[in-house]
C-alpha cells in the first residue's frame, strides 16, 4: 500500500502499535467495512446474506497479557472508557437510530445461552456483535497453544466467553477478533485485517482511500471465493459444516492461502 519506513520505532506486538495508532486502525476498519457491504449481500456464499441489506461488524484487538477481567461480566454499572483499558482496539459498526443497523445488531433468541446464561447491562449496550467478539477474544486467551477460538465439539460457553471461530492468536501476544458474519468468514477478516496492520507497521505512509479499499476488497474476496470454492467441491452448504467441519475448513484456508498472505506481512 505504499513505501518502506525506517526501523527506528520498535513495537512489541501489534496489539501495541494499535493502541499507538487508532487512527490508521479505523481508516482500515471502514476500507473493511465498505468491502464487505459491497461483496456479501445478496452473494451465495451464506444464507445468511441472501436476504442482507446491512451487515453487523465488530473487530476487537487485545493483548494476551493484559486481559485481567473481563468487562463483560467482571465490572458492572455505566459501560465507560475506564471498562475496557484492558483492550488495545475496539471499533464496530453500529449506528444507533438507524434502521438498516439496528435491524443487523438487533439481539436474537437464545443469544442468553450463548453468551454463558446472561446478558449484562454493559453488553446490551456494547451491542451483538461487540459483545461476541470480546467473547472470543476472552475465550482464546485461556490457552496459549491455540491459534484460533473456534472449538470443533461446540461452541464452549461461559460467562463472558464463547468459543465461536473469528477470533486468532497472532504474533507479539495479540489477539484479534472479529464478529458479524459466519464465523469462518469472521476468522478471514480478522486474517485481513491483521495483515492490513501489519502492513502498515512495516512501511507506514500514508494510503490513499481508493488504494487501500481495492486491496481490502480483493483480499477479502480472493479468501471468500477459495472458502467457496471448497464447499462447492465437496457438494456441500456452508450451513451444512458441523463444528469438527469447521474447524477442518479453516485448518485448510490457513494452511494453504491465509499463511501465504501472513507471511507477506511479516
Amino acid at each position: 500500500m505504499s513505501g518502506p519506513v525506517s526501523p527506528e520505532v520498535q513495537h512489541d506486538s501489534i496489539a501495541q502499535w494499535v493502541e499507538q495508532n487508532q487512527d490508521v486502525a479505523d481508516e482500515i476498519f471502514e476500507s473493511v467495512n465498505l468491502a464487505l457491504h459491497q461483496i456479501l449481500p445478496g452473494s451465495e456464499y451464506h444464507s445468511r446474506y441472501a436476504n442482507a441489506q446491512e451487515l453487523g461488524l465488530a473487530i476487537v484487538i487485545a493483548r494476551d497479557d493484559n486481559l485481567d477481567f473481563n468487562p463483560l461480566y467482571e465490572r458492572h454499572g455505566e459501560l465507560d472508557r475506564d471498562a475496557f483499558d484492558n483492550l488495545a482496539y475496539r471499533k464496530d459498526n453500529r449506528i444507533e437510530g438507524d434502521e438498516g443497523s439496528e435491524k443487523a445488531w438487533a439481539w436474537k433468541e437464545g443469544d442468553e445461552k450463548t453468551f454463558g446464561g446472561k446478558i449484562t447491562d454493559t453488553a446490551r449496550k456494547m451491542g451483538r456483535f461487540a459483545t461476541m467478539a470480546v467473547s472470543k477474544v476472552f475465550h482464546l486467551s485461556h490457552d496459549d497453544e491455540k491459534l484460533s477460538s473456534h472449538e470443533a465439539d461446540g461452541p464452549e460457553v461461559a460467562e463472558g466467553e464463547v468459543g465461536f471461530a473469528g477470533a486468532r492468536r497472532l504474533g507479539g501476544n495479540t489477539l484479534i477478533a472479529t464478529s458479524g458474519l459466519w464465523d469462518v468468514h469472521d476468522h478471514i477478516v480478522s486474517a485481513v485485517f491483521s495483515y492490513a496492520l501489519q502492513h502498515s507497521m512495516k512501511y507506514g505512509g500514508e494510503t490513499d482511500d481508493t488504494s487501500r479499499n481495492i486491496a481490502i476488497s480483493e483480499m477479502l474476496q480472493e479468501q471468500f471465493d477459495n472458502v467457496q470454492d471448497i464447499i462447492l467441491q465437496m457438494g456441500r452448504t456452508a450451513e451444512s459444516f458441523s463444528g469438527e467441519e469447521v474447524s477442518w475448513l479453516i485448518h485448510e484456508i490457513d494452511h494453504h492461502y491465509l499463511e501465504n498472505l501472513e507471511s507477506t506481512a511479516a
